[in-house]
């Protein structure tokens, strides 16, 4: 997440805005933990776009691996979800390159429509990881530590 964020300002000419469709519930959840974590680290520049950033950091990049990944998603919500609406976030070049290809090789293998859920089961994990890792801490932290 700080990597984001950090990438974000430093580069930020090579972020680009792109659309996005994620499971409203996941958006929901992003949301919450952006405000926790505006509070718990001071910073008030966070995005969605940060979060969506990292998880696509970490997100398959193989084809049967995001079939895998958006099928596990489904199946926990035993097929049952809402598709929402699509909304544009900024975010660095490997995302923008995984995203802008994600739905031509999904369509290309035969899983057409499942790039949203691709999109927000690397979210659901990315929440995972912050949830065990605990609050998002200061970059004034970071800089005491270099």
């Amino acid at each position: 997440m700080t990597e984001s964020f950090a990438d974000s300002v430093i580069s930020s000419n090579t972020w680009a805005t792109l659309g996005f469709r994620i499971v409203p519930e996941i958006l929901t959840a992003v949301k919450a933990r952006l405000a926790a974590d505006r509070r718990s680290s001071g910073n008030a520049k966070l995005a969605v776009g940060h979060y969506l950033d990292a998880a696509l950091r970490n997100a398959p990049t193989e084809v049967g691996e995001q079939v895998a990944s958006a099928q596990a998603f489904l199946t926990r919500r035993m097929g049952v979800v809402d598709s929402g609406r699509q909304s544009t976030y900024r975010v660095g070049p490997q995302a923008q390159a995984l995203a802008t290809s994600l739905n031509a090789a999904l369509q290309e293998a035969d899983h057409a429509r499942k790039g949203i859920f691709v999109v927000s089961a690397a979210l659901e994990s990315l929440l995972a990881s912050l949830d065990a890792e605990g609050e998002l801490p200061s970059p004034s932290m970071f800089a005491r530590e270099g």
